[in-house]
């Protein structure tokens, strides 16, 4: 299963990798959000699923990650605190 993101909220969903997408309903082949152009695949720097995306979409749906998810990190850049600092 990967990463989706639906216009309801964000959750893991079987068909995110898919010309389907769960209960949306969106043309074979045409971007989840709705503009009814060809998707492409997202991926991070790391090469990690992210999602699906087209020219009209592209800049919003990837305004949601952090700039070095995008170009390039290493588990450093990428640690937050779990528990409150002491």
């Amino acid at each position: 299963m990967s990463k989706c993101e639906c216009e309801r909220e964000t959750h893991l969903c079987a068909y995110a990798d898919t010309d389907q997408h769960g209960d949306i309903d969106v043309a074979p082949g045409t971007c989840s959000c709705g503009s009814g152009l060809p998707f492409e695949r997202e991926y991070d720097a790391q090469g990690i699923y992210l999602c699906r995306v087209c020219p009209k979409c592209r800049k919003e749906k990837l305004s949601h990650y952090r700039p070095e998810i995008l170009s390039g990190y290493n588990q450093s850049d990428v640690d937050e605190p779990i528990g409150a600092e002491e």
